[in-house]
């Protein structure tokens, strides 16, 4: 009986202790939306100054 117990603490510590790695790992691998919206922009800029440059010399 105290057998079982322990091994279901052990596992119960072990599931709890690797929840924040798992939780860190899915958020590395989504993207930041907010650096793809200001590359784009950036990017949407650098057109601008390209045509204006290009159209007015």
């Amino acid at each position: 009986m105290f057998a079982k117990l322990a091994v279901a603490g052990l596992a119960a510590a072990s599931i709890i202790s690797a929840a924040p790695l798992v939780q860190k790992r899915q958020s590395e691998s989504k993207p930041d939306i907010d650096v793809i919206i200001l590359n784009y922009a950036l990017t949407l800029e650098h057109l601008e100054n390209a045509f204006y440059r290009d159209t007015l010399a």
